[in-house]
């Protein structure tokens, strides 16, 4: 129902500003702050680092400026999007702005953008992290204790928790501290 309502006013935003003459010359960005379990993995909240609740569409229009139809598997954040924006305007973001330019990947979807993505999770006084490489998803919590870790490569679907197992001890310490080091720059 919320994407249908969604839908219903995307589509009268999108004929005004076709009825203005507006539309080949508006950039539009649609994207999500993040998913929904839906069932997935039996839960039906956020707050998880589950592919269903961390990744979402970012879809991004602007014709003139950007190739029309194209998918890229490149790894992004949300804080993307601000970078992306100053850039199209010819402005840039400060020096505080953690968030790269989406701009080399709208030009090449084939271009790599990120080595590595992040999330943190907060609630209930627990701050939770996670490190996506595209190969490997791992999470530790606020102990600084690991406790999920899918390689996501060849387990899309995150069945096979990896934690602890000794043939994986290398990539828990790489992903581990991936994530103390976005820690500590982010800080």
């Amino acid at each position: 129902g919320k994407i249908t309502l969604i839908d219903h006013w995307f589509g009268r935003i999108f004929d005004a500003l076709k009825r203005r003459g507006w539309w080949e010359d508006t950039m539009v960005i649609l994207w999500s702050d993040h998913g929904e379990m839906a069932g997935d993995h039996q839960r039906l909240h956020k707050s998880v680092f589950y592919d269903s609740s961390v990744r979402v569409p970012l879809i991004i229009r602007w014709p003139g400026h950007i190739k029309g139809g194209a998918v890229s598997d490149a790894l992004a954040e949300n804080i993307d999007v601000y970078p992306t924006l100053l850039e199209a305007v010819g402005a840039e973001a400060s020096k505080r702005c953690f968030g790269e330019s989406l701009w080399p990947v709208l030009r090449d979807p084939d271009a790599k953008h990120r080595d590595a993505i992040f999330s943190e999770i907060s609630s209930g006084g627990y701050h939770n992290t996670m490190i996506c490489t595209g190969q490997y998803k791992y999470a530790m919590d606020n102990t600084g204790e690991g406790y999920m870790l899918y390689h996501v490569a060849e387990d899309p679907e995150e069945r096979n928790n990896l934690i602890g197992h000794p043939d994986f001890r290398e990539i828990e310490r790489e992903c581990r501290d991936g994530i103390l080091q976005f820690l500590i720059d982010t800080q």
